[in-house]
């Protein structure tokens, strides 16, 4: 089986020490797919300080030099994946980023560009701020050949909604294995909570009984006190298994 693990929200406001204490333990045996918001906006969320909830101003990534002095060397090391996690990742009264936004295509293109001249790597997959896309930003995936992480079941009759669906109602579980879509490409993901750490153990031995991939997406910022704990309960399991391999998330597209 293909474990990957996809760690979202690394931005502006992230400290080293953050992704190091989340993952200090984990980086010689898995390398992490850090999903990076380019271009962080004022918005109301735990990922960033409060003061900075409110207003117009835009925090590009590369202003924090600390933090990328720290993922080019993971980066030079082969411990962390680069995925583009949105554009700014603004949460409206109304709904999240990719679900409002006017000019997906041109917001893909820029933060892309950004991150790959940032981090002279080239960006394949695309993470959906909040786990929410349009149909119109996921055609413009399509039409850029971003594959993407998370797929957006809930755009009925999107084509993933139909491949996904029909394979839950066959074996009562996520489908392990990408799905195609014309220029692109699909894969599940899984969030681990301290309650439904059961259910991702059910669907991980799905996955390995298959022989497929599992994606698992944690928040850096959460992974303190009983989400650690559990993270950590999981990954032992994980860990344990000689025939897990462990991928970054580009590769298993």
């Amino acid at each position: 089986m293909k474990f990957a693990i996809r760690d979202d929200d690394t931005n502006f406001f992230t400290k080293p020490e953050e992704l190091e204490n989340a993952f200090n333990k984990l980086w010689s045996k898995c390398p992490i797919s850090l999903a990076i918001v380019p271009f962080h906006a004022c918005t109301k969320t735990n990922q960033i300080p409060q003061k900075y909830w409110s207003g117009n101003k835009v925090f590009p990534i590369d202003k924090n030099n600390d933090l990328i002095k720290l993922l080019k060397q993971k980066l030079k090391e082969e411990k962390i994946d680069i995925l583009l996690h949105g554009y700014n990742h603004k949460i409206e009264p109304d709904g999240f980023e990719f679900e409002l936004i006017k000019d997906p295509y041109e917001k893909i293109i820029e933060g892309k560009n950004y991150l790959e001249e940032l981090f002279d790597v080239k960006i394949s997959v695309f993470v959906p701020p909040n786990n929410s896309i349009s149909n119109k930003s996921v055609k413009a995936l399509r039409r850029i050949g971003l594959n993407i992480s998370g797929i957006p079941s809930v755009q009925f009759p999107h084509v993933a909604w139909w491949q996904e669906a029909f394979f839950e109602y066959l074996f009562n579980h996520v489908s392990p294995y990408k799905i195609h879509c014309f220029k692109n490409k699909e894969l599940y993901y899984h969030y681990l909570t301290p309650k439904n750490i059961q259910n991702v153990l059910s669907e991980l031995y799905f996955s390995k009984k298959f022989n497929g991939s599992f994606c698992l997406a944690t928040h850096y910022w959460e992974l303190k006190n009983d989400y650690k704990s559990t993270f950590n309960k999981f990954m032992n399991v994980v860990l344990k298994d000689k025939n897990v391999k462990f991928y970054k998330l580009s590769k298993l597209f």
